[in-house]
């Protein structure tokens, strides 16, 4: 069972709950560690360096041929990628989320917030 906000924080105060739960969070997953997991679209691994060396030593071209490679993967996608992007920022953040319809996310979070 997933439980999130207030209902996690009651869960803390209850001793007998707490002697027979297993506590692991859950963090959500990044934009591209969603669009790997939903349509295993990669990003390029020097993504990172690129945005670093970018910010830090004002090197364009590194950056630019990494957004055309992310540009060129991101034409596989099944929606334009404002849609996708709304859809993890909405629903999909969490790797559990990924196989389930719409209907099915906000109805598991909205039970176990209670």
């Amino acid at each position: 069972m997933i439980f999130t906000g207030l209902s996690a924080i009651e869960l803390q105060i209850h001793a007998d709950a707490i002697r027979r739960m297993e506590k692991e969070q859950i963090f959500p997953c990044t934009f591209p560690e969603y669009l790997f997991l939903k349509q295993n679209i990669h990003f390029p691994k020097e993504m990172s360096f690129a945005l670093q060396d970018l910010i830090l030593n004002g090197n364009v071209d590194l950056a630019i041929t990494n957004e055309r490679k992310i540009q060129e993967s991101m034409i596989n996608l099944d929606n334009d990628p404002d849609i996708e992007f709304k859809k993890f920022l909405t629903q999909h953040s969490f790797p559990f989320s990924l196989k389930m319809q719409d209907f099915q996310i906000h109805e598991r979070l909205w039970y176990f917030n209670i």
